[in-house]
């Protein structure tokens, strides 16, 4: 049988109050055969908000204002944060399987900007899941796109390993 790690991050939001109810759902796993080990660990980070109108049916942009950039990349020089893994997470991918864009139909509006600082900042990787494709694009930074875990047949999600502040192994796993 598997045993399953579980990173637990409590934060802004995320009080007492929700931890226990989570470990309530995960000790349900356990009584019903589900091995698991729990960690938990601090993170600090910047939300990047991309979401932008929604044109309904199919087209659903979002967009990197520069103001959100600028405070990116002072989050990423932050001096506390050197020698530690930085991942930069937002909505909207910054770009499709592949490296390509996705401009206009889902994509990114100001994805070359993004990636760039976060090059720039010395990001480790972007995780994001917009895009209804699960896909892992080598940088940098690296691009991970969780994509829908819900998909039937392709249910699963990516595990990161993360050493030493570097991501030391990413592995893809089926549920």
């Amino acid at each position: 049988m598997n045993e399953y790690k579980l990173l637990l991050v409590p934060g802004d939001g995320i009080g007492p109050e929700v931890m226990d109810a989570t470990m309530r759902v995960v000790g349900w796993f356990g009584h019903k055969g589900l091995a698991y080990q729990t960690e938990e660990a601090l993170l600090g980070g910047i939300a990047i908000d991309t979401v932008g109108r929604l044109a309904w049916p199919v087209i659903s942009r979002g967009r990197v204002c520069k103001s959100d950039l600028a405070a990116l990349l002072a989050a990423l020089h932050a001096p506390h944060l050197e020698g530690l893994c930085k991942i930069v997470i937002v909505h909207h991918a910054p770009l499709l399987r592949g490296g390509r864009a996705d401009w206009p139909w889902h994509g990114l509006k100001g994805a070359r900007a993004l990636l760039r600082v976060a090059r720039e900042g010395g990001a480790d990787a972007i995780l994001c899941g917009h895009i209804h494709e699960r896909f892992v694009h080598e940088g940098p930074p690296l691009v991970v796109n969780a994509a829908s875990s819900t998909e039937l047949g392709k249910e699963g999600y990516f595990e990161l390993t993360i050493r030493r502040g570097r991501i030391e192994r990413l592995e893809e796993r089926k549920l």
